[in-house]
């Protein structure tokens, strides 16, 4: 049994060693020699044109849609605006010259009859009403004192709050660091209802005039301090 064991593994051993031999030699005989050359891709040599086969828009006229031919869409009672009239002239009376006058005489004439009139006013000695001598007496030193109304000025303010508490904290505070710039000036607490009842507590300064609300503001800008100019109401 063990030598028909051995001469079995000595024949598939040689049947396949002599099968893997085979195949070896016929790939390397059947093997194309071309197949070891470098394949290199490129463009053809030959200029190609190619034409549709159905150019279809050529022969379709921009007439023929239906959206720009849409006649039913015009309006067959549309009134279309006359165009406006000339403007008439001014009737203007247009006096001719009969005796043949120039321009400049014309303007000559005119320029005499001017200086003739003047001279009949100086002379003449002008009456002057009771009435209208009050009119004509000199403004007194009152009317040149500055107006102490406070329409027409301006206040900075520096901020807006819906809690009064906070509002007032914040114009003490102001107040402490900010002494040097508010020596001319008092800051105050404002309440401000608007339409919808809310209530707003704005801490700004006392009625200024615009030139000097605008020379306050940006001193304290400087001090990056935000403070906006508002019309006193």
């Amino acid at each position: 049994m063990n030598n028909i064991l051995k001469i079995l593994i000595i024949f598939f051993l040689s049947v396949g060693t002599i099968s893997s031999i085979g195949m070896f030699g016929l790939k390397i005989f059947f093997e194309d020699k071309e197949n070891n050359e470098l394949i290199v891709l490129g463009p053809d040599n030959v200029n190609v044109i190619l034409k549709p086969k159905d150019p279809g828009g050529l022969k379709v006229s921009n007439l023929d849609i239906e959206i720009l031919n849409n006649k039913s869409a015009l309006k067959k009672d549309e009134k279309i605006r006359p165009l406006p009239d000339k403007p008439e002239l001014l009737p203007i009376d247009i006096i001719e010259n009969e005796n043949n006058e120039t321009k400049e005489d014309v303007n000559a004439k005119g320029d005499q009859k001017l200086s003739e009139s003047k001279k009949n006013n100086i002379n003449k000695p002008q009456n002057i009403d009771d009435k209208n001598i009050n009119k004509l007496k000199p403004i007194t030193d009152d009317k040149l004192k500055p107006a102490t109304d406070k329409i027409g000025l301006y206040r900075v303010q520096f901020g807006s709050f819906r809690n009064f508490k906070k509002a007032t904290q914040a114009k003490e505070k102001m107040d402490k660091k900010y002494s040097n710039l508010l020596t001319d000036v008092k800051l105050e607490v404002f309440t401000y209802t608007n339409d919808k009842a809310a209530s707003f507590h704005r801490v700004w300064t006392t009625p200024l005039t615009k030139a000097f609300g605008l020379e306050l503001c940006n001193k304290f800008k400087k001090q990056k301090v935000v403070c906006i100019l508002q019309i006193n109401n």
